[in-house]
């Protein structure tokens, strides 16, 4: 038989645990909303599966 304290420690651990799978599924969603956006606005050309060089801007083509 389990004590009180036991049962409320558990019962803290899983609300933490809760707490922070959904602050890491805040964050990924933030995350894709950010590279949607960018990508609506062309700042995202290649990334790491890609052969297209990443340019924040079109200056930035012409330095390289």
């Amino acid at each position: 038989m389990q004590s009180e304290g036991m049962r409320m420690r558990q019962s803290r651990d899983a609300a933490v645990v809760a707490k922070v799978k959904r602050e890491r599924e805040i964050v990924e969603e933030k995350e894709r909303i950010e590279a949607k956006i960018e990508k609506d606005l062309g700042l995202r050309r290649g990334g790491k599966d890609c052969n297209i060089p990443r340019y924040r801007n079109p200056s930035d083509r012409q330095r390289k």
